[in-house]
């Protein structure tokens, strides 16, 4: 039997989003918290303290130690913290909105099919409000290929969500 190792998952931002995936990957058996980067270099500091992670000074040093990222950064950095993820060959979950323009969204969208990798929005309140409702336990991120509709529709409807977090293909 072969064991897979732990995704690699670096955290772009330090504010409460942030703060949250952090913990959630942190507590996560099938993946490492890589490390974390966001401009204000005090708040990623503490964040990083908080899960005892590695703070990265730049972005392409936290590209450089994880396989996927989260970017749950400020709004109107998260097309250009996107490209730059996938521009390095990792996959990305995006917290919305993808881009700050439709044009912007395709070019990620396109970007991560050459590339043969997940890019993900997160559409976190659809999951807590099925987590609370009941029919859910406990969300779990799934990162597909955006060019996968079926699977990219069972997730807007919540089926796929149970606790840790998941890249497909990978």
């Amino acid at each position: 039997m072969t064991t897979r190792a732990p995704l690699r998952v670096g955290v772009i931002g330090a504010g409460v989003f942030a703060g949250l995936h952090a913990g959630k990957i942190a507590a996560n058996p099938d993946a490492v918290l890589a490390g974390l980067y966001d401009i204000d270099g005090p708040r990623t500091q503490a964040l990083a303290g908080t899960h005892g992670a590695p703070e990265f000074a730049s972005l392409a040093e936290l590209l450089a130690a994880c396989d996927a990222v989260v970017v749950a950064s400020a709004a109107v950095a998260h097309e250009e913290q996107a490209g730059a993820a996938l521009a390095a060959g990792r996959h990305a979950y995006v917290e919305k909105p993808l881009a700050t323009s439709g044009a912007g969204a395709r070019a990620l969208a396109t970007a991560a099919a050459a590339g043969g990798l997940v890019l993900q929005v997160g559409h976190q309140e659809r999951i807590v409000a099925l987590a609370t409702s009941g029919a859910i336990r406990s969300p779990e991120i799934q990162l597909y290929p955006l060019s996968d509709a079926a699977a990219a529709h069972r997730i807007s409807e919540g089926r796929h969500f149970s606790g840790q977090l998941v890249c497909k293909g990978r």
